[in-house]
């Protein structure tokens, strides 16, 4: 399949089994040797790319934040010896500065998709400790409101 734009009217077909355009009839680009248009950009393929930067915005914010709370869970030192506490407090210091410079490189780039993964990685972070802090507040509510109607006697 050969998918070209008519210059005549616009349309599109495939030029590997038509030589002439099935809207007007005109020869197709590839007969005449001009070059064809490139084809318009819908409005669904603009509302993604105007999303998808939205969404890295969010990525790196949910990121930051799951970089935070690793390191204070690092820094608590939760029964870790000091040079394993040492050595996740570097491996969170390193991530999140992967992660915050991958943003910023050219598309399609090694360290972007690096970057990318590190902060999806600590923005999941973030949503089970927010997922957990919701449910603990939801139990918190459960027994106050079963102590405060006497369901507890």
């Amino acid at each position: 399949m050969n998918w070209v734009r008519c210059l005549h009217c616009g349309t599109s077909g495939d030029a590997a089994r038509f030589s002439r355009c099935v809207g007007c009839g005109q020869p197709y680009p590839h007969a005449t040797g001009a070059p064809s248009p490139p084809l318009a950009r819908t409005m669904a393929q603009a509302e993604a790319r105007s999303d998808l930067g939205a969404t890295g915005i969010a990525l790196l914010i949910l990121g930051l934040i799951g970089g935070f709370i690793a390191f204070t869970f690092a820094m608590s030192g939760v029964g870790f010896p000091a040079t394993v506490r040492l050595l996740l407090i570097a491996g969170i210091g390193v991530g999140v500065g992967l992660g915050v410079i991958g943003v910023f490189q050219p598309k399609g780039s090694a360290l972007r998709v690096v970057g990318k993964t590190v902060l999806g990685g600590f923005a999941l972070i973030t949503v089970v400790a927010t997922a957990l802090m919701a449910m603990a507040v939801g139990i918190l509510m459960l027994l106050f409101i079963m102590c405060a109607t006497g369901a507890m006697k």
